[in-house]
């Protein structure tokens, strides 16, 4: 009679419609958080990728490979830059005018929406604006630049090692954190008409002290070819160094410092130096995604958790040791789910399909076999 009174109770939990939101909302928890761990231990880092390089005096047409050595290239120069050995030569430009500025408020402190405020207001732009296409600024004048928005890399930059030179593709680079821009010297600048201030070129000296609408200035940056010598990581073809994935590196890049794997990597460090770097980068990813994956599990079975006991009292008739734990036992039973769930993603993410499937197919067979046995 006590043992049907207990799994009257338990049954009971009803499907209403917070339990029903509450389960899926801790479904959401759940298949979001295995799905990020799952992508998080399967997916191959950057170093990994990196770690197959072979030394390019033995590499062939096609092979990821490394190199270390010292980098030349013909002096490269601009409109507002003297020759000089650079790698890379940007112009930015930024146009006094003016844009919509949108405003959120957010919500009160009650929970209360107030509406986003779109303004129209006069500020540095980095791209030409339209006013057509604008929600408050239809009415007002649209600047062009007179000055484009560049970037100047040497067609001839190679890098020399074990006595070789090898041609690789400046435009093609993704910098690593050892190789930063910087700002132009001023005697290394040709101002051409502009009025210099320790940051920009402006078109006219009254540009600097205030905004004017129309205005423009201009950033120059350049990154200087390394004085030392220099580790490159890319695709070796007709001995040169091209992008690791030619379809999605072929046009000029936007911005420095883009971490763009499918580019050639340069860097300072040496090549153990480097996989160690991007290693330890990889682990340390790792451990924040396991525990964040940990914290969504555990708050997805939670949230499920009537779910979970209404189905498995209904299928099983009673849950053993659970129905008798009290409420501290029964949160240590919770908290081993998220665990045990986590360990197996991170198992089956360095298991090969093949090989689950066997698994899978093993522990079926069990399975019919147990049942046939019972019946």
């Amino acid at each position: 009679m006590e043992q049907k009174n207990k799994r009257s109770k338990l049954v009971g939990h009803q499907m209403s419609a917070s339990t029903f939101f509450q389960s899926f909302f801790g479904a959401f928890f759940l298949l979001f958080s295995a799905y990020a761990l799952f992508e998080s231990e399967s997916s191959k880092s950057q170093g990994k990728i990196y770690e197959e390089a072979k030394p390019i005096k033995i590499a062939e047409d096609e092979n990821i490979v490394h190199v270390h050595g010292k980098i030349s290239a013909s002096p490269i120069e601009s409109q507002f830059v003297k020759p000089g050995n650079y790698i890379s030569i940007k112009h930015q430009t930024e146009i006094y005018t003016w844009a919509d500025n949108v405003i959120d408020h957010g919500s009160t402190s009650r929970g209360n929406y107030r509406p986003r405020v779109v303004r129209c207001d006069l500020g540095w732009q980095s791209e030409m604006i339209r006013p057509e296409k604008t929600e408050k600024c239809k009415d007002k004048t649209l600047y062009e630049p007179t000055i484009k928005n560049e970037m100047i890399h040497p067609k001839d930059a190679k890098i020399e090692a074990d006595g070789k030179s090898y041609f690789f593709e400046a435009h093609n680079l993704n910098y690593s954190s050892n190789i930063q821009s910087k700002t132009l010297a001023p005697e290394d600048t040709i101002l051409n008409g502009f009025f210099a201030d320790d940051r920009y070129l402006y078109i006219n000296p009254s540009c600097a002290n205030k905004g004017i609408e129309g205005c423009e200035r201009i950033t120059i940056s350049v990154i200087p070819i390394p004085k030392v010598d220099t580790l490159l990581i890319g695709k070796f073809k007709e001995n040169k160094i091209i992008a690791m994935n030619e379809e999605t590196s072929n046009e000029e890049e936007e911005s420095f410092n883009e971490n763009h794997r499918d580019k050639i990597y340069i860097d300072t460090d040496t090549f153990e130096d480097t996989i160690r770097k991007f290693n330890k980068e990889n682990i340390d990813r790792k451990k924040e995604f396991r525990y964040t994956g940990f914290f969504g599990i555990f708050i997805g079975f939670f949230l499920c958790r009537k779910f979970f006991i209404y189905y498995l009292t209904a299928k099983f008739g009673s849950i053993p040791y659970y129905e008798d734990a009290n409420l501290i036992t029964r949160f240590f039973i919770w908290l081993l789910v998220p665990v045990a769930m986590i360990g197996f993603i991170i198992f089956i993410s360095y298991i090969p399909i093949p090989v689950l499937l066997l698994f899978g197919g093993v522990g079926y067979f069990i399975y019919v076999k147990y049942n046939k046995k019972s019946l």
